[in-house]
């Protein structure tokens, strides 16, 4: 005999299983399956195929997990803005790095391989994390053809 809770069940399982994990979605979601279903039911139509046009009406599994994808890509702002603290980031390691190169040889007088090699690969860094902040800062960045 059709369980409609159990159905309704395995329909969420479903929905789980496609990714779409956050609670207030899924229970939006299962409130517009059942009042649909419930208000199907009130024709006199059994449960069985309520529910298949019901899940139709909201859309399948995957057509959903696609939409839910799409609203949880991150807006531009918030990629530029993580590009943007990564180029500081990087700026930062390499002025410590460079800082530890001057601390490390300034009673010596003169630098040694090592501590040149350090110098090189922090100055490297500095000017790449200012190269990063700068070009993420621009307005054009991450834009489309369209947008920019």
């Amino acid at each position: 005999m059709f369980d409609l809770e159990q159905s309704i069940t395995d329909w969420r399982n479903q929905m789980l299983a496609a990714g779409i994990k956050t609670p207030v979605p899924l229970e939006e979601l299962e409130i517009h399956l059942r009042e649909e279903i419930e208000q199907q039911m009130r024709s006199g139509t059994e449960a069985q195929p309520v529910l298949e046009a019901a899940i139709q009406k909201i859309g399948r599994t995957d057509v959903l997990k696609n939409e839910f994808q799409k609203t949880n890509l991150p807006t531009v702002e918030e990629t530029r803005i993580k590009v943007i603290a990564g180029g500081v980031l990087t700026l930062l390691v390499g002025f410590i790095m460079l800082w530890a190169a001057v601390v490390q040889n300034r009673d010596v007088g003169k630098m040694n391989y090592e501590a040149v090699g350090l110098s090189v690969l922090a100055l490297i860094l500095v000017f790449d994390g200012i190269a990063i902040s700068f070009l993420a800062a621009q307005r054009s960045f991450l834009a489309s053809k369209r947008e920019a």
